[in-house]
């Protein structure tokens, strides 16, 4: 993307800190933090400027754009020139041009420019034959930084409200389908289902259609929603939404035949467009009338079998003991410990055919798939492969889906698993996946087992479709040492608990004695393991890379061989739950406010702290409680004390 410097474009200059910034990629927002999806009513999804371009410059098709609010008082003119040769509305465009020639604008995308500028309009409005739209709230406008006229955003209030009441009232005359009202039908309903189960966000739509929304959104309603806002994409018939929602599995429930439920969702997938309100009566039909669209069909029989009918198996080994084929592993540890280089001498083995920490020769030597998003491939990847004797010539890397146009996008673990499938099979298969780190797989909250565990599925399924073992590293979470190290990993139990081996690395900060051990293996022993080292190695062209110098085996538990490394005194076993839910929030909310929902599950998952105990350590730490309305819960905050390197004052 084009580089936006902050200290000469005057909009930059003016909101480079408001956190209202998001990236997007084929008009969809994106998160500039995590890259997944982005609401434009949810603060929590946008950044500040530097965030989103920093993002945006890391990966090829990605730009940013500023999110619209209420409370802003900020509006912006969209105007589409290129798109029209009628020459009343190019006049009526350089008309605009002028009025507004005191404040900000820049070229659009596509060729348009975009108008800002303070001010207030009862609601958005768009005039489909001036070519003209008008934002004001809860949306995204895209950010170029190419300046027509770089100068600052004025306040055009009076210019403003003329404009928009000249429009309003141009079409409430012309009594066309536009802003105010639904467009005729352009296409039958399995044509705009077909349209949108091919879009590059296919598999989500299909999952909604199918009503498996679980572990993608908390709650079914917001699932309804994306569900709409999908279809509405291919279609400006609020009608033709209406029906294609009320046909697919998530329309089948009894509040979906609700006319204020369904009409506020649509309007909303208009972006408020429709009248107030919208009322979809008439599409109240018996269900064996609903057009029935032969997609993807809702299930309605339970297939059961005999267990006299599956023929046992045994347990395939990539490496016996420690890594199944057809199966989820865990690679954690806490910062510091090598986990990756870890992971990459085990890729080295399996592509060369080298020699496991056993002593014993990997049979079964492949090809291997490596998706990070930790480590650069050039300075980082390759050389520590080289220098451990991978057979490089064998060792993939994932680096970003292609759409039907060309289009490039970052490869997203939570959605592109799928297409990841096809491609292993189309070119021969792989023995290894390695997944850096894991809880990119999961498209929802890592905190919630739910969702986790959709994400996970995909992950697994990928491992028993290709038959190839599956690294997943993450981190431990903080304040759990002397607790299980299976039950130490980041966010949610379902990760340990979906893992069938928990492998663990640790490593002494005194003697730089590192230890890699099993944690938990549902289908073998899950005891001992080996020492290992972390070594420079130099390669050609003055390059030096660290790869792993193996040691000798270990017996016992993985907890008390960590135990031992770690230097463990009993003290945090013993510590009360008090004390750790108290160390927890310090931890927690040294940041600012959080919202005590999310507190109170994460404490739970990741430190099996309840409820009562965590309000127990709020009180006896003096946090404050802040209403943030009934549609968004408490906050807790350490509002009245101070912070001073991590520790309370």
């Amino acid at each position: 993307m084009q580089e936006i410097a902050q200290n000469t474009n005057e909009f930059v200059k003016l909101f480079a800190a408001h956190r209202q910034w998001v990236c997007h990629s084929n008009k969809v927002p994106l998160n500039p933090r995590t890259g997944f999806n982005a609401s434009v009513t949810n603060p929590d999804d946008w950044s500040d400027h530097a965030q989103a371009v920093s993002s945006a410059a890391a990966n090829d098709g990605v730009g940013i754009g500023f999110v619209l609010t209420a409370s802003a008082g900020l509006v912006c003119i969209d105007l589409d020139t290129h798109k029209t040769t009628d020459p009343n509305v190019i006049a009526l465009h350089e008309e605009i041009q002028r009025q507004f020639s005191n404040t900000y604008s820049e070229r659009s995308p596509n060729g348009g420019s975009h108008f800002w500028m303070k001010g207030s309009i009862a609601r958005s409005i768009r005039s489909s034959q001036d070519h003209i739209e008008i934002y004001n709230q809860d949306r995204y406008i895209t950010f170029t930084g190419n300046a027509i006229n770089n100068v600052p955003v004025q306040d055009c209030n009076g210019t403003l409200t003329a404009l928009w009441e000249r429009l309003n009232a141009g079409q409430s005359k012309a009594n066309v389908p536009t802003l105010f009202g639904s467009q005729p039908q352009t296409g039958s309903d399995q044509e705009i289902c077909n349209k949108a189960a091919n879009a590059s966000n296919g598999e989500l739509f299909k999952t909604l259609w199918n009503g498996n929304w679980q572990g993608k959104y908390p709650s079914q309603s917001e699932a309804d929603q994306a569900f709409c806002n999908i279809v509405a994409f291919y279609t400006d018939n609020a009608e033709q939404v209406v029906h294609i929602f009320r046909a697919s599995a998530l329309g089948q429930r009894p509040k979906a035949q609700r006319n204020d439920y369904v009409g506020n969702m649509v309007r909303k997938a208009f972006d408020q467009r429709l009248p107030l309100p919208f009322n979809p009566s008439t599409l109240i039909v018996p269900k064996a009338q609903v057009q029935n669209i032969p997609l993807l069909p809702i299930a309605n029989d339970i297939e059961v079998v005999s267990l006299s009918g599956i023929v046992a198996e045994a347990i395939e080994w990539l490496w016996d003991g420690y890594l199944p084929k057809g199966k989820l592993t865990l690679l954690a540890g806490a910062g510091g410990t090598g986990k990756s280089t870890l992971a990459f001498s085990i890729a080295a083995i399996v592509s060369s055919g080298g020699m496991w920490p056993d002593g014993r020769r990997c049979n079964r030597p492949g090809n291997v798939l490596i998706w990070s998003s930790e480590d650069d491939p050039a300075d980082t990847i390759v050389p520590r492969l080289l220098a451990m004797g991978a057979d490089v010539s064998k060792i993939h890397l994932v680096k970003t889906t292609v759409g039907a146009d060309g289009q490039r996008l970052p490869f997203n673990p939570a959605r592109d698993i799928p297409l990841l499938k096809q491609k292993i099979v189309a070119n021969g298969g792989i023995g290894l996946f390695i997944v850096d780190p894991i809880t990119s797989a999961v498209a929802g909250d890592m905190h919630k087992a739910n969702e986790v565990r959709q994400g996970l599925q995909a992950v697994v399924d990928l491992a028993s479709e290709c038959n190839c073992a599956v690294i997943g590293i993450t981190h431990f979470a903080k304040g759990t040492t002397g607790r299980n190290p299976a039950e130490r990993v980041i966010g949610s139990v379902a990760f340990g608990a979906f893992a069938r081996v928990v492998l663990v690395a640790a490593k002494d900060e005194e003697t730089e004695r590192r230890v890699f051990v099993k944690a938990k293996s549902n289908i073998s022993n899950d005891t001992g393991g080996f020492y290992y080292a972390i070594q420079a190695r130099p390669l050609n062209n003055n390059i030096t890379a660290t790869c792993i110098d193996w040691g000798g085996a270990i017996e016992g538990s993985s907890r008390e061989i960590l135990a031992t490394v770690e230097h463990q005194d009993g003290k945090d076993e013993n510590r009360s739950q008090v004390d750790e839910a108290k160390t927890f929030l310090v931890e927690e909310l040294k940041n600012g406010p959080r919202y005590a929902r999310e507190l109170i599950e994460r404490a739970h998952s990741e430190l099996g702290i309840s409820e009562k105990t965590l309000q127990r350590a709020r009180r006896q730490l003096t946090i404050q409680t802040i209403n943030e309305g009934a549609n968004k819960g408490w906050k807790w905050s350490f509002v009245a004390v101070g912070f001073s390197n991590g520790s309370i004052q």
